[in-house]
């Protein structure tokens, strides 16, 4: 589905870009993060402090939390895999109305 091999690119995800302001709770920690990408059992985050590889997280927006671990990091980007298919069109949904502030990126 994606390479997670070590690489100063993320993954390549078949999802949907989008720019999107959420919380992320890990360790109990929670922290502001940014959707950039979304797919079917992944998302691809920018966050400041990303956790450590197979750290579980738990991403929060509006009234939805996608929970998974985190497969892959550098810098200041992470992907998390979801065990649960995200359901993308309800997301995109709530960015165009319902829930979090963002946008899609066509």
């Amino acid at each position: 589905m994606w390479d997670t091999s070590p690489s100063h690119h993320a993954p390549a995800l078949s999802g949907v870009d989008i720019d999107c302001h959420a919380m992320m709770q890990s360790d109990g920690v929670s922290q502001p993060v940014h959707l950039v990408n979304v797919a079917r059992h992944a998302v691809l985050l920018d966050i400041a402090e990303p956790p450590e590889l197979g750290a579980m997280v738990a991403i929060s927006y509006g009234p939805t939390t996608i929970s998974g671990q985190v497969e892959w990091r550098q810098g200041e980007r992470c992907l998390m895999v979801s065990p649960d298919e995200i359901n993308v069109p309800d997301m995109i949904g709530g960015l165009l109305g319902i829930g979090a502030q963002g946008r899609i990126i066509a």
